[in-house]
Order: structure tokens, then C-alpha cells, then sequence
């Protein structure tokens, strides 16, 4: 797979702890994975099945994607800190409250992760560990539990 990008996405998706530092992705290839293989089948999905989950979904897959490649293969790797494995439960009830809050809305993973003060990919890789759910399927439940209520209420 041959993945492109933009900096701007790049940067969004791993904080650069100093000023002015850039990102350089460093030719080559990554090994084969199961992470890189489950990788390519969701983007697979997304395209060959009429693009489910839209730009939130493809947009989690590729911060996901990127920030591996980021980690491996880049002028940083080694240097990167590595993300707590759960969230703190404050950021936590912040992050949920704001998912909940929002719902109506187009979320994106960038908007929520700002909310906390946390990297695109740290964020779904914290919250996915913490609750057992990526932030994308975490949007998709709300919905749903949204819906059924709004078809519950006989007066709508």
C-alpha cells in the first residue's frame, strides 16, 4: 500500500515536543503486521463497501496508520514519548461529555483529542484501551442510543 499525506495531517497527528522541529518520514518499508494487515483491510472496506462510516472513520484509520508509520520510520522514532495507556478519568468524562454534547454535529478525531490536549492518535489509543471502544465506534453507540430514543418519544 503506498500511503500519501499532507505535513499539516503529519503534525496534527504526533505533537513535536520542540519548536520548528519537522517531521521526516524516512524511506523504506514498514514489517508486516497484524496491526498493519487489520489496517489494511479497514481502508479496503472503506472503498470497496460504498465508503462506511465516512470521513471520521477513514479519518481514525489514517491517523492510526500515520502515526505508525511516524513511530517507525521517521527522524523521531525512539524519541517520541509514548501515550498513557488509559485516560485520566477526568479527561475522560471531559472527552465523553463533549462526544454527547456534540452528537448532532460532524465530529471529527482532531476536534475531540484538542478538547483533552491530547494527539489525534494518542486520544484513540488511550480511549480505546480505557473503554474498550474507538472513539469512532464510542460516536456511532451515541448515535444509535440517540436514535432509539427520538423513536421511542411518540410525540416525534
Amino acid at each position: 500500500m503506498v500511503f500519501g499525506y499532507f505535513q499539516s495531517f503529519l503534525e496534527r497527528i504526533v505533537k513535536v515536543e520542540a519548536e520548528g522541529q519537522t517531521i521526516e518520514l524516512q524511506p523504506g518499508q514498514i514489517p508486516k503486521t497484524h496491526w498493519g494487515l487489520s489496517a489494511a483491510i479497514a481502508i479496503q472496506e472503506f472503498f470497496y463497501n460504498g465508503q462506511t462510516g465516512g470521513a471520521f472513520y477513514l479519518e481514525s484509520v489514517a491517523t492510526a496508520v500515520l502515526a505508525q508509520i511516524v513511530y517507525r520510520r521517521s527522524n523521531l522514532s525512539g524519541r517520541l514519548k509514548r501515550p498513557p495507556e488509559f485516560l485520566d478519568p477526568n479527561l475522560l468524562k471531559f472527552a465523553l461529555e463533549y462526544i454527547r454534547a456534540h452528537l448532532s454535529q460532524k465530529l471529527n478525531l482532531n476536534q475531540i483529542a484538542a478538547t483533552i490536549g491530547f494527539s489525534p492518535y494518542d486520544f484513540a489509543r488511550a480511549f480505546k484501551v480505557t473503554t474498550g471502544l474507538s472513539p469512532y465506534q464510542y460516536v456511532l453507540q451515541c448515535r444509535l442510543e440517540l436514535a432509539q430514543q427520538l423513536l421511542q418519544n411518540q410525540r416525534r
